[in-house]
């Protein structure tokens, strides 16, 4: 990738990518041709000699292709883990450090949201966090300005947004400065052995390291400035972040309480439970108990039945028996009655004869 286009275009796969890999059945044909030196590749740029001057990191486009494949590494880790150690890796290199630091210092407000979304993983480890730190502390102590000609001309400070390689670069590098100090040094004591040969030179001297000095008292105050503002902003959104924190972690106390009463509820519920089920065997033991002497019940009833149907039957019979001999015994009674009357008949006429026979023996007496 030689130009800015070049590094816009890849920006934006690996902004696709990292949508396409949230979607699981996405994710499983993309993590197929992926790699770990794959993805180490796209930082190998970083530390090749034509990098490591650092032109190429204050491009937005620079920076902001390696921000997002940072966020596409650290989204493979979160599906993941063996990705987390090549994140903590890179996170780790000098190189990757001084970019996220540049990035936070003059990048975008998006950029910088990524940036510190990076440094709240868990693969950015303290080590990384504290050599951020110092790598923006090393940013800030640079003077800030844009040399047009002749004329230097401050940047407002307060828009710090884009910054080019040359608006991040000191007036004097500390070499220069000895040097010229030197040279001042060497001027006065000449000055001193031939005054009026070299006051003239010296006071030229003496004026430009004073304008110069000047110069660079105004940008570092301005750097100052700009560096107090960022710290308020930036003590500001610490102190939103630990409010929320500490409203999270209420959240989570509560949470916690509310699972704990819930689990105790849970276990009395599983008691009762238990105990339900006890009580619901005892019952069904009964009941099977009941069952059971019910059907011996039934059974001991079912043969008095069939024994009190045999008695009806043989009581049925018993009384056609007894009709029947009631009807014998009626006819009999009948008959012997027809026999009574017939011998009172017949003793009648037996009396009559004997009566009859009496008389006829008195009248044969006289």
């Amino acid at each position: 990738m030689d130009n800015n286009e070049d590094f816009n275009k890849m920006t934006a796969l690996l902004q696709l990518l990292s949508e396409m890999i949230r979607v699981p059945t996405l994710y499983s044909k993309i993590i197929k041709f992926l790699s770990h030196s794959m993805v180490q590749n796209l930082f190998t740029p970083l530390f090749s000699p034509g990098t490591q001057g650092g032109k190429n990191m204050f491009q937005p486009s620079v920076y902001s292709f390696y921000v997002q494949a940072l966020c596409f590494l650290m989204e493979l880790a979160n599906k993941e883990t063996n990705w987390l150690l090549l994140f903590s890796e890179l996170v780790l290199e000098k190189q990757i450090i001084l970019l996220l630091a540049i990035a936070l210092y003059t990048g975008s407000e998006p950029i910088k949201k990524k940036v510190l979304f990076l440094t709240g993983t868990t693969g950015f480890s303290a080590e990384s966090l504290g050599s951020l730190a110092k790598s923006m502390a090393e940013l800030n102590k640079l003077v800030i300005f844009s040399p047009s000609g002749n004329n230097v001309q401050e940047l407002n400070v307060l828009n710090t947004s884009h910054l080019s390689p040359m608006d991040i670069t000191p007036l004097l590098s500390i070499t220069q400065e000895g040097h010229l100090n030197s040279i001042l040094d060497k001027f006065e004591r000449i000055a001193n052995e031939n005054e009026n040969s070299m006051t003239s030179a010296m006071m030229e001297m003496f004026q430009y390291k004073m304008a110069s000095m000047s110069h660079t008292l105004r940008h570092m105050q301005s750097s100052q400035q700009a560096a107090d503002e960022r710290s308020t902003k930036l003590q500001h959104s610490l102190a939103l972040t630990s409010a929320e924190v500490s409203r999270l972690h209420q959240l989570l106390h509560s949470a916690q309480q509310s699972l704990e009463g819930k689990s105790k509820e849970l276990k009395n519920i599983n008691s009762q439970l238990a105990h339900t089920q006890q009580q619901a065997k005892e019952t069904h033991d009964k009941y099977a108990q009941l069952l059971q002497n019910t059907k011996s019940k039934t059974i001991i009833i079912n043969e008095q039945n069939q024994q009190l149907e045999a008695l009806n039957l043989s009581i049925k019979e018993k009384q056609l028996e007894i009709n029947e001999l009631q009807s014998k015994l009626s006819a009999t009674e009948e008959e012997l009655t027809q026999k009574v009357q017939y011998l009172q008949k017949i003793e009648t006429n037996l009396k009559e004869i004997q009566e009859k026979n009496s008389g006829n023996d008195n009248f044969t007496s006289f």
